[in-house]
């Protein structure tokens, strides 16, 4: 029996159509295929489907029917199922095997007169049956004009007058409105793939970075999800419109925060009432069961028409500016551990801005056995943390987030821990009963030297981490003080706690961040460190990839 489309929101997308036949149609993905399905009565009925057969593929689980799992009767190759006998069911005699092994059929789009989209490929009807299925000759499969390009393995959507949307991240361009003809109307260039933009800062109108599937086209717009949730609207001309929903990392949760790894969804234009003026309404996907109706797209009007003259002066102008925002920021390139506590108040500090109203600084320095830091951080939440499990005191957010080296042998491009490598996480809990909040840290320490008991092991279905010791220590100190919607914390390191030892001219590879959280203490919305961008350093939904250390990724600090 062919499935129904799956019901999330990455592979299932099920999206329906009105053809110019006046039937309804659908598209969506099952087990490992893209299925096409008719509308009979209040059922949608699949009758084709492809699938890409990869054994030899490491997450090849089979496609749940015996007679195409079997190698003798279907081996590795593209195929094309057509429902002959509306049984919905799949007989061989009903499967297609192109014979050019290069062909693999993704299917993107339905148009309106059901000709099948399917990255670089179209494939058009060539008769229709009494109960308005199309059928499809495998054999005429034809090039479309994405074909060999980028753009025909990403998202593609189709526009009423004929033309043809594309996404790719990081392409040139990566958003982009495609004439029937194949000539670009118009693009956005190199927006940033979501894997790449977890360590940039919050989504809002304007920032593209993240963005995901298409929201399809309504009326005069067109839209697309993003990872963080916000939803972003076009005008089909290509000028940016307005941004919907809010990004999961801000603080605070609400109707207003989006679906979090947001696609999948559709925004649609419809009558309501008889009579009465078109409504927009955005319908999530996956996870998110909610139709959001968008007010006020009415008052969006066209921008003036005006020359721009770019100018030598005005581009010397922007070079300038430029220039001295790097030089500004390379100030953040090195941490230096100063001589004496007195001297933090003149150390270079590190810094990361997160968004507009939460970012940190960093000052470190020396005393006598301690090694002393002292963080700056603005943020709406105060530094509390209300998790009892003291190995995943990370959920909660609001911690200072100190990692580094022991062990100056190290290779400093290594790419899992190694002995002497460790996590400090610093924050303050009320025990119960208690009316003020007291220190807590938590030290985690991934490999021991000689270790031969039982780790603690962190798993997810993305994989797992491993940790020799997870232990609440007693005697790292913490100075908090609370200034206006900012607050100092002054965190006090002994040295024999962490086998470290502090020489002048010395260099420890190590890295300081702030986990952010909600204003008790029970969630986790964002993570940001000086020295750390990668992709796990910026994930709160995963716990091996929140708890993993990635020295390869700390920055160096040096000792005066």
């Amino acid at each position: 029996m062919m499935e129904a489309a799956e019901p999330d929101a990455y592979h299932g997308q099920f999206r329906s159509i009105t053809a110019t036949n006046g039937r309804q149609y659908a598209t969506g993905g099952g087990n490992l295929k893209t299925i096409v399905f008719r509308r009979d009565g209040n059922v949608f009925k699949p009758f084709l489907a492809t699938f890409h057969v990869s054994r030899s593929w490491s997450l090849w689980r089979g496609l749940g029917i015996p007679d195409l799992d079997d190698p003798a009767q279907a081996p590795d190759g593209s195929y094309l199922w057509q429902d002959a006998n509306d049984d919905q069911r799949v007989q061989m005699s009903e499967v297609h095997r192109f014979k050019d092994k290069n062909v693999r059929l993704n299917l993107r789009a339905l148009s309106p007169d059901l000709t099948l989209w399917a990255g670089g490929y179209l494939l058009k009807p060539v008769k229709f049956l009494d109960n308005g299925q199309p059928v499809y000759d495998p054999e005429k499969l034809e090039k479309n004009f994405l074909a060999g390009t980028p753009h025909a393995g990403g998202y593609l959507w189709l526009d009423p007058d004929g033309g043809v949307y594309t996404h790719t991240s990081g392409q040139r361009p990566s958003l982009a409105k495609w004439s029937a003809d194949g000539k670009m109307e118009w693009g956005y260039p190199s927006i940033v793939r979501w894997h790449d933009a977890l360590s940039m800062p919050v989504v809002k109108a304007g920032r593209l970075h993240g963005m995901t599937g298409s929201l399809g086209v309504a009326g005069g717009f067109t839209g697309n999800m993003s990872y963080f949730g916000v939803c972003h609207l076009f005008q089909r001309d290509g000028i940016y419109a307005a941004a919907i929903m809010r990004d999961g990392r801000t603080s605070g949760m609400g109707a207003d925060v989006g679906q979090p790894e947001g696609q999948g969804g559709s925004m649609f234009k419809i009558v309501t009432k008889p009579g009465t003026a078109p409504r927009t309404f955005i319908v999530g996907s996956g996870q998110d069961g909610r139709i959001t109706e968008v007010h006020g797209l009415d008052t969006v009007k066209p921008l003036p028409v005006r020359a721009f003259t770019r100018t030598p002066e005005a581009a010397n102008t922007a070079a300038a500016a430029l220039a001295d925002y790097n030089a500004k920021f390379s100030i953040n390139s090195s941490l230096t551990i100063a001589a004496d506590r007195k001297s933090l108040e003149t150390a270079r500090p590190v810094s990361k801005d997160f968004d507009g109203t939460r970012g940190f600084s960093v000052r470190a320095a020396r005393e006598g056995q301690h090694l002393l830091l002292r963080f700056e951080v603005n943020s709406p939440a105060e530094l509390i943390n209300a998790i009892t499990e003291p190995k995943l005191l990370f959920k909660g957010g609001n911690c200072l987030d100190i990692q580094l080296a022991t062990d100056p042998a190290a290779a400093a491009d290594r790419k899992t821990p190694a002995p002497g490598d460790l996590r400090l996480l610093v924050t303050r809990q009320l025990a119960p009963g208690a009316k003020a909040a007291k220190p807590f840290a938590v030290l985690y320490r991934p490999k021991l030297k000689g270790f031969t008991g039982q780790p603690t092991v962190l798993n997810s279905p993305t994989g797992k981490e491993s940790f020799d010791a997870i232990e609440v220590v007693e005697n790292v100190g913490l100075e908090y003080r609370k200034t206006g919607s900012d607050f100092t914390a002054l965190v006090s390191i002994p040295l024999d706690l962490i086998g470290l030892n502090l020489t002048p001219g010395q260099t420890v590879q190590m890295d300081v961040g702030y986990l952010y959280g909600n204003a008790t203490g029970t969630l986790v919305a964002a993570r940001s460190y000086w020295s750390n961008h990668s992709f796990s350093a910026n994930v709160v939904n995963d716990v091996p990839n929140e708890s993993r250390l990635e020295p390869a990724q700390w920055g160096k600090a040096t000792v005066e």
